[in-house]
């Protein structure tokens, strides 16, 4: 039986920090920042939270460490087969959970903004030559302006998927 001792996260604009916290309250573990996580030890068995960029889970080399149980993916897209097919693919882990959280744009610094300006550019001018596929279309509909639809109830879910999976959470 595998026993979770704390939930650590990775946050750029706050999505994940959420998440983690509203988790760790909810099943009572403590929660840690990867920086502050520091002072743990080594092996001991967690619940990821990090945020997605460029197909990569932020820090997930940097969490290794940690006998993770979980990894809690936190992106931008509403939940998709897809998306979590692709997500497990690049970052080599089969245990994962996607949550969405959404864009701050005034969290991001000029280049990042910069960057979201030009992946919204290349998508309209895609759209102008061939049909978006339904990834493309929801992202250019969320790049326009930002937008945050974290949902904590999907936090329930998360949960009765780790008393499936036979693990005992505690503190």
């Amino acid at each position: 039986m595998f026993m979770v001792k704390a939930i650590i996260y990775q946050s750029h604009t706050g999505f994940s920090r959420q998440f983690a916290y509203h988790f760790a309250i909810k099943v009572g573990v403590p929660v840690y920042s990867l920086k502050e996580a520091q002072k743990l030890k080594d092996n001991m068995p967690v619940i990821y939270f990090s945020w997605i960029k460029n197909g990569k889970i932020v820090d997930l080399k940097k969490a290794s460490r940690f006998n993770i149980s979980y990894v809690c993916a936190v992106g931008a897209l509403y939940y998709s087969e897809e998306i979590v097919k692709k997500l497990k693919e690049e970052n080599n882990i089969d245990k994962l959970y996607y949550l969405q959280g959404g864009i701050r744009y005034y969290k991001l610094n000029m280049f990042e903004r910069h960057f979201m300006n030009s992946l919204k550019k290349s998508i309209i001018k895609k759209q102008k030559t061939t049909k978006l596929s339904d990834i493309e279309k929801e992202l250019l509909i969320k790049l326009e302006k930002g937008y945050e639809e974290i949902d904590l109830e999907s936090l329930n879910a998360l949960i009765e998927w780790c008393i499936n999976e036979n693990t005992n959470i505690v503190s």
